[in-house]
């Protein structure tokens, strides 16, 4: 799907794989939108309707939302969940979009296609987004012991490897100290 940010200077055009929830919803948005424009021709016929996704029927006629249209979107949202949560809420387009990010980190998803999917030009952008926090860090030393578990042997230290085609180890890595002592020393 091709999308037109809402940055600075008019945003620019990213393309997005859809999520596979995406185009259930899009279809559920358009028979609301058909819905829209047969009530607008009941009011008069060969009612125009507007060539973009994004429509609302106000007075018997069917109107595009402007550029600001998903911030008036999001603040009729903002006052349902306030409503339903009983409390004062504030999220914008971008609260969303760091949320999506956010989730999709969570989902093991790379730093890089995460920032390619919200159209960031570098990780550092995307790292700022993503609101990294202790609990990441925690969870991130927490897979690497998990990973030294899973590959080192605790006998002797020495990292389980892959043999090479001669059946020999292609390297052999070791977290002994001494070990690595003896091997630095000279002679």
């Amino acid at each position: 799907m091709n999308v037109l940010g809402k940055g600075r200077m008019g945003g620019k055009w990213r393309t997005v794989p859809f999520h596979q929830d995406t185009k259930g919803i899009i279809g559920e948005w358009l028979l609301l939108c058909r819905k829209m424009i047969e009530e607008a021709r009941k009011h008069g016929i060969g009612a125009e309707v507007p060539p973009n996704l994004l429509l609302y029927l106000k007075a018997g006629k069917v109107h595009a939302w402007k550029k600001s249209g998903i911030d008036n979107i999001l603040a009729r949202l903002r006052k349902r969940v306030e409503a339903v949560y009983e409390r004062d809420m504030d999220f914008s387009n971008h609260t969303l979009r760091r949320t999506g990010g956010r989730m999709l980190w969570q989902a093991g998803v790379k730093l890089e296609t995460i920032g390619a999917i919200l159209g960031h030009e570098n990780t550092s952008t995307t790292i700022d987004y993503l609101g990294l926090n202790l609990d990441d860090m925690s969870e991130g030393m927490r897979k690497l012991a998990q990973y030294q578990n899973a590959v080192i042997c605790p006998r002797n230290g020495i990292l389980r490897v892959e043999p090479d085609e001669s059946g020999g180890p292609k390297e052999i890595w070791t977290l002994d100290l001494p070990v690595i002592s003896r091997a630095l020393q000279p002679g």
